[in-house]
């Protein structure tokens, strides 16, 4: 059910998700939390949110920190958006693209 309201995001009013997911049993401060998470587009955006010290920043830091070293910086994008199958996958989940921009999945 939280999944499916999650996807519901890209197409639906974020009232309709809010109101799904506080049917599902999440509570208004847990409904927040994630709206607020669904908005984040970049790592500001996600260092802000969650501060500074958290192990998802600062790993996350280290990796774009180590693709600016090896010269792929500007291959490599931040979005918290992607939730399509998350009741499948335990870990992070990376969608990688081709240079012809056609999308090849996780």
């Amino acid at each position: 059910m939280l999944e499916q309201c999650l996807q519901m995001l890209e197409n639906a009013w974020p009232l309709q998700v809010a109101a799904e997911l506080q049917a599902a049993g999440l509570n208004p401060e847990a409904i927040s939390g994630i709206m607020a998470a669904m908005q984040v587009r970049s790592l500001e955006d996600l260092q802000q949110l969650l501060g500074d010290d958290t192990p998802a920043v600062e790993q996350l830091q280290r990796l774009f920190w180590l693709a600016e070293g090896y010269g792929f910086q500007d291959w490599l994008v931040f979005d918290a958006s992607i939730v399509r199958g998350l009741a499948y996958y335990t870990g992070q989940r990376w969608n990688l693209t081709y240079c012809s921009f056609q999308s090849v999945g996780t």
